[in-house]
């Protein structure tokens, strides 16, 4: 299982009121799943790197951080450091 799967999985469980068929739902994923990559990489040969450089996601120009998201892609983003512990220490 690849990480990117691990960290859908970790929050279909976390947010599964949410239908996984939305697109809107989806969309935030990808988007919570980018900013974690991008702020918890460890260079270009971990395996975070890998996930970002290959997302299509790609945030608004005027987005600095996940806290310019919507807020459910913040509280995703929070549910990922929770889940993948072992990248933010």
């Amino acid at each position: 299982m690849s990480l990117k799967t691990e960290m859908k999985d970790c929050l279909r469980e976390h947010f599964s009121g949410l239908s996984d068929d939305d697109d809107s739902f989806n969309f935030d994923m990808e988007a919570a799943i980018y900013w974690f990559c991008n702020d918890w990489h460890g260079g270009q040969n971990s395996e975070l790197y890998g996930i970002l450089s290959r997302s299509d996601y790609r945030p608004a120009r005027s987005y600095a951080s996940v806290n310019d998201e919507p807020e459910m892609v913040t509280y995703m983003y929070d549910e990922l450091e929770v889940c993948f512990q072992e990248f933010t220490n």
